[in-house]
């Protein structure tokens, strides 16, 4: 079972939400992996709030909702280490369709 961790009750900064679907052989990996690459990144400072779900009626769609300091923290992310090898190098390779959404709150 995964659990929901957050730094913040409010999400905020530079928002990202990305929606992957999975073939149910795979579910069970990639979730054990983004688990681990939302560990990594809660340690991270310029990580704001990271949260990985999945849709109850459609357990194959997993969504990712994610805030950083800016921009720049969020370019150093998709430059890191883990990014590349768990999410690049294991995860995208196993997705059926990915979609990143840079999402803008309402003031």
């Amino acid at each position: 079972m995964f659990m929901f961790k957050r730094k913040q009750e409010e999400p905020q900064g530079y928002i990202i939400l990305a929606e992957f679907t999975f073939n149910e052989k795979n579910l069970q990996e990639a979730l054990e992996l983004l688990d681990e690459v939302e560990n990594q990144e809660l340690d991270n400072d310029d990580c704001i709030y990271y949260e990985v779900a999945y849709s109850k009626e459609e357990p194959t769609r997993v969504f990712i909702y994610k805030s950083y300091e800016d921009e720049k923290a969020f370019n150093a992310y998709r430059n890191s280490t883990h990014f590349k090898q768990l999410v690049e190098g294991k995860v995208i390779p196993m997705t059926e369709t990915a979609k990143v959404t840079r999402l803008v709150p309402l003031e």
